[in-house]
């Protein structure tokens, strides 16, 4: 019996090292197919000047969180784009930010197993150097403005190399996002402010993905906030947790710190 089960073992190890392997190679084809822009000088400047803005709000999101949990200093964190994707008219952009983060030990010790500290470090079982990869989202009124930039609604990823790290990320945004459900407020219509969920409906390489309604601003249930800004009732509502119909009800969930950018900056943007 146990040399059967051995067997079955060492069998299941096989396919499942052949089945990443082939999904490994599926998704850096699509990288290598749909990763080609280069991202513009001036946007990278401005995206790592606000990210290293963010970093320093205490409690903002997870930029500021690694070095309040972990034994970690800002400066220590190095972000970079790994590949950006433009609208055809420039108005829209989605980068894939990362950030190369030494695998720091936790400031308090929440697991002793066998007093191994790697059991307190920031992925366990990861290097000594560890990516995150974040989608991230750019918008603008007109291409001679600066980007007003926000967490793209997905998901945050991470491995122990670039290469793992897109991978991760390119299977969400090319395979998965069209299944991806947000809240949506109905427009317009006899059902014109009913707070449902909608799936996103096209992946990021779609050709119809810049005119997905993602990109459409609610006037209904919000002030005019785009529908991949993060948004959630008003807390005073009486019926917060479930409410039929939504009608100017919705607040911005995160309220992104506001950043005072050098001249040179913003000068790269003018249009003179």
């Amino acid at each position: 019996m146990g040399k059967y089960t051995i067997l079955i073992t060492c069998l299941l190890l096989i396919y499942s090292c052949n089945g990443k392997a082939e999904r490994d190679k599926k998704l850096d084809a699509m990288i290598k197919k749909y990763c080609v822009q280069k991202i513009e000088l001036k946007d990278s400047l401005y995206i790592v000047y606000t990210v290293k803005s963010w970093r320093k709000n205490r409690g903002f999101y997870f930029w500021s969180n690694w070095a309040r949990y972990f034994k970690i200093k800002y400066d220590d964190i190095q972000p970079y784009i790994s590949t950006v994707f433009y609208s055809p008219d420039k108005k829209k952009m989605v980068f894939w930010l990362g950030e190369k983060i030494p695998n720091a030990v936790s400031k308090e010790i929440y697991y002793n197993k066998q007093n191994d500290y790697k059991w307190n470090r920031i992925y366990p079982m990861g290097l000594d150097t560890v990516y995150s990869i974040t989608p991230m989202i750019g918008f603008r009124e007109n291409s001679n403005q600066p980007w007003r930039i926000c967490v793209f609604p997905g998901r945050q990823t991470g491995g122990d190399s670039k290469e793992e790290a897109d991978r991760e990320l390119a299977e969400f945004c090319f395979v998965n996002m069209k299944d991806l459900v947000r809240r949506f407020v109905i427009q317009e219509g006899i059902h014109k402010g009913e707070y449902i969920w909608k799936s996103f409906g096209n992946n990021l390489q779609d050709s119809i993905f810049w005119d997905n309604w993602m990109w459409q601003k609610d006037t209904v249930g919000s002030d005019s906030f785009y529908n991949f800004q993060e948004t959630r009732p008003k807390r005073d509502l009486p019926e917060y947790d479930g409410i039929p119909k939504c009608f100017k009800c919705l607040e911005e969930e995160r309220i992104y710190p506001k950043i005072e950018y050098p001249k040179e900056i913003l000068d790269m943007y003018s249009d003179k």
